[in-house]
């Protein structure tokens, strides 16, 4: 990503505490967007705000579980209020739960799907209202490859993930007409907070030993 290519833009990235998330933040600060940080986690994030601030860039901390509709409503609130406008979204967060498909509890199967793609949902209704008329609107949703392909033990995420990509799919042809290009990514494991109780990824010690993701346009 070419340094300054985003300068003037406002980009919203959920998750962005840790992980993939806060990799796309620092890498969407460096090209110049003004970055909202979202997450539950207020610690995590003001360590990488002032991580991105340091460095020169413009990030503001906002706290919310994005699975819930009054605090991303309030989030839509308090981004506007704080920058003024939005152009880029990035739906992050996620969580998985690994476990067979019959030792689910009902509150964890909805956890998982709340999190992983109401939460998208929910960012997409509020925020793409105000990308729109601006000429300019990225949306990128962080699928998976177990959205394409799955293993046991996976039924919750995969479920979520796969619903993620219709999804996708079916908004970006919503909002092409209106100059917001909407897609999707599916990475493979990363060893990131989220996958290090995977023993593969836990014993890997080159990056050539895990598998490159797929990514996935529409």
């Amino acid at each position: 990503m070419s340094e300054h290519n985003l300068r003037n833009k406002v980009a919203i990235v959920t998750g962005a505490s840790k992980g993939l998330g806060k990799a796309i933040a620092i890498a969407l600060g460096s090209a110049g967007a003004s970055i909202a940080l979202v997450s539950r986690d207020s610690e995590r994030l003001k360590s990488v705000m002032e991580e991105l601030n340091n460095a020169g860039g413009n990030a503001r901390v906002f706290v919310a579980d994005v699975s819930g509709e009054k605090q991303v409503r309030q989030l839509e609130r308090d981004v506007l209020a704080a920058f003024h406008a939005v152009h880029i979204l990035v739906n992050n967060a996620g969580m998985n739960l690994r476990k067979d498909l019959v030792d689910f509890t009902l509150e964890e199967w909805r956890t998982v799907l709340d999190t992983n793609l109401t939460s998208v949902f929910l960012m997409c209704r509020s925020i793409v209202p105000h990308i729109k008329g601006r000429g300019y609107g990225r949306i990128i949703n962080l699928c998976s490859i177990m959205g394409h392909v799955s293993i046991a033990g996976r039924s919750a995420y995969s479920a979520s993930k796969s619903a993620l990509l219709g999804l996708t799919r079916a908004l970006a042809l919503e909002l092409a007409a209106k100059s917001i290009t909407m897609n999707s990514i599916s990475p493979g494991p990363f060893a990131t907070e989220m996958n290090t109780s995977l023993g593969f990824l836990v014993r890997a010690k080159r990056p050539s030993s895990i598998r490159p993701g797929r990514n996935r346009n529409v």
